[in-house]
Formats: C-alpha cells, sequence, structure tokens
C-alpha cells in the first residue's frame, strides 16, 4: 500500500472516529436534557425517581461547561432539597452557579445562589441563609431583570422570620413588593403580601398581618382557584388566633409554622 493511501486510509478512519464522537455526544446532550425533563416531572411525587433520571442526566451532560451540564446539577439540588437534604443540595445549586457565572448566564447565577440561600433557610443555618442572600443581592445591583432581585429580597425577609426578626423582614419584603408592584407580577406580588403578612404579625402589628391575609384571600377568589393557595396562606396559621373574626377561621384548620413559603427554586 503506497504511503498516499496509508495517509487517506487515515485521514478516513480519523474523520469517522469524530463524526462518531461529535454525533454520540449529541445524542447524550439530547438524551440528557430528557432526563433532566423527567426528573423535574416525578420531583414532589416520586423522589426516587426523580433522584434516578437527575443521576442519568448528570452522567450524559459530560464535564464541560454546557447550559445541559448546569442544569443537570440544578436539578440534582432540587432533587436533594426534595428529599430533606439541604446541605447536598447547596453543593449542586454552588456549583450550578458557578457554572452559570462562567457561560455569562447572569440570572441562573443568581437564581442557583437564591436557591442556596434557602437550602441554608431550611436546614436552620440562618446565619449562612443571610450570608448568600445578601451575597446575592449584592450581586444583582444593576442587573437589568429585576425580578431575581424581587426574589432574592423575600427570601431574606423569610430568613430573618425564622429567627424571629420581624423588623428586619418586613423591611427586606417591602422592598420586594415594591419591585414586583413595578413589574405588575401577580404571582410574586401575592407571594409577597403573604410573607408581609406573617413578618407584620410577628411584630404585633395584627391590623396589618389582617389586611395584607384579607387581599390575598381575594386574590385567590378572584382567580377561581384557592385551593392552589392552600400552601402559602399556612404561613400564617400560627397567628391565626390572633386575627380578626373571619380571617381567623379562614386559617383555623391549618397548621404550618409561619415564614416557610419561599419562591420555589429554579433551575
Amino acid at each position: 500500500m503506497t504511503v498516499n493511501k496509508v495517509l487517506l486510509l487515515l485521514i478516513c478512519i480519523t474523520c469517522c472516529t469524530i463524526t462518531n464522537f461529535l454525533g454520540q455526544s449529541k445524542t447524550d446532550t439530547v438524551q440528557a436534557e430528557k432526563w433532566i425533563l423527567i426528573s423535574d416531572q416525578w420531583c414532589g411525587r416520586n423522589p426516587d425517581s426523580a433522584l434516578w433520571y437527575a443521576n442519568q442526566a448528570l452522567k450524559l451532560s459530560g464535564t464541560h461547561d454546557s447550559r445541559t451540564l448546569r442544569r443537570a446539577l440544578s436539578l440534582k439540588g432540587l432533587v436533594l432539597s426534595d428529599r430533606g437534604d439541604y446541605l447536598g443540595a447547596i453543593l449542586y445549586f454552588d456549583s450550578s452557579a458557578n457554572m452559570a457565572w462562567r457561560l455569562k448566564d447572569t440570572f441562573k447565577a443568581l437564581a442557583m445562589l437564591d436557591n442556596a440561600g434557602i437550602q441554608w433557610q431550611q436546614a436552620g443555618r440562618i446565619a449562612e441563609a443571610v450570608r448568600t442572600h445578601l451575597q446575592a443581592l449584592k450581586l444583582a445591583e444593576g442587573y437589568a431583570d429585576k425580578s431575581i432581585r424581587s426574589d432574592i429580597l423575600n427570601n431574606l425577609g423569610v430568613d430573618f422570620q425564622r429567627i424571629h426578626d420581624g423588623e428586619n423582614s418586613v423591611k427586606y419584603l417591602r422592598q420586594s413588593l415594591t419591585i414586583a408592584e413595578e413589574l405588575q407580577d401577580a404571582d410574586r406580588i401575592l407571594k409577597t403580601e403573604l410573607n408581609l403578612g406573617s413578618g407584620y404579625a410577628q411584630i404585633h402589628q395584627f391590623n396589618v398581618a389582617n389586611r395584607y391575609l384579607w387581599k390575598v384571600i381575594r386574590a385567590c377568589e378572584k382567580s377561581g382557584q384557592p385551593h392552589t393557595t392552600s400552601h402559602p396562606i399556612g404561613c400564617l396559621s400560627e397567628f391565626s388566633g390572633q386575627l380578626s373574626g373571619d380571617a381567623s377561621s379562614r386559617f383555623s384548620h391549618l397548621n404550618r409554622p409561619p415564614g416557610t413559603h419561599f419562591t420555589e427554586p429554579i433551575h
């Protein structure tokens, strides 16, 4: 076999190898995205299935920075959070945040920091939660999308509720509500008003708390699906005996502790 034929054969083999590798890589990415979607669907319903699919997605996402790998890391954090492994979830949210910065995805980086703060909060490590949310808040300064800033402020307010610091809770929640109202974001307004009601109840301003409660009740009734708000409404149940009239009776059957509502993790 001549030298030219050998070179041609080597080139063909190399091209085929590269083509096969790229094709396999693309297939893996597509499959990883499918596993991400399936895992997300199992979250909150079947923790074991959610974890299995999240792990499969991570295996197929490669090791280089990519949107798919960042999503897979975030999803694994969400699955671990759903299983109550808050400290384990923080490692994945932090990794996802660092990758988002490298990918120049500021919104996701801030959202992942916010999620990490929520995990510290859920683990009862409030000092770390406050520190993480304050860090995220500083990094969000000047960022064009104000919605993430509203979320961070909201969760910072809930951090302070967990240590019964109603004054600071109300301070940050009011800032969150101002942004949500500027954005005319009904969902964020509703969540923040619920948390504000809890915050005002903590500082014994029950008339104000009651007013926020009724705003939420009316918004829920207007939506025609009041049952969908049973989770956030429960945030004020501890104070139901101190709220006035009908507002008290509306929450007498709920027993969720105050201040535990938060903006759900985003991946």
